[in-house]
């Protein structure tokens, strides 16, 4: 699609007006723009204070360092004020994953009879642990869970 400009300030400018520019600009190839692929980016308090410092530049902006470094201007001003307080290095560290110890006691608990007519069945477990199971619950089912609690 080609579009004609008109070199005149009203833009209602007619066809047989002495001012108009005849040039022919073709128009913009549509454009994607493609965003940041992580929906979160984790800053050291290093990096926050340097971008806090760049917030106070001569000539410099909110905005425009938030801009630059992709952040919003309200997390700017939320480390501006963590630097203020001298909290910004007293952020929570977290712990490293790790998985929870389990054993297994060889003894055996003896069968607690179940309450009610609804055909439900529950296990009891050494810590304390109760798993209750429906009567319409497969037997191969039942085996597949208790294997998997090595039972």
């Amino acid at each position: 699609m080609d579009i004609e400009r008109s070199s005149s300030d009203h833009g209602a400018a007619r066809k047989d007006d002495p001012t108009l520019d005849r040039t022919i600009i073709p128009a913009a190839p549509r454009t994607t723009i493609i965003g940041r692929m992580s929906s979160r980016r984790r800053w050291s308090p290093d990096e926050k204070r340097a971008i806090v410092e760049a917030s106070y530049d001569p000539g410099s902006t909110v905005q425009e360092v938030a801009h630059c470094f992709e952040v919003s201007p309200a997390q700017i001003y939320s480390w501006r004020r963590q630097v203020a307080d001298g909290t910004i290095d007293r952020l929570p560290a977290r712990p490293a994953p790790s998985f929870a110890r389990v054993e297994l006691a060889e003894q055996d608990l003896p069968a607690v009879p179940c309450s009610g007519s609804s055909g439900a069945m529950e296990i009891r477990l050494t810590d304390g642990t109760a798993i209750v199971v429906g009567g319409d619950v497969s037997e191969e089912a039942l085996l597949r869970v208790l294997a998997a609690l090595g039972r």
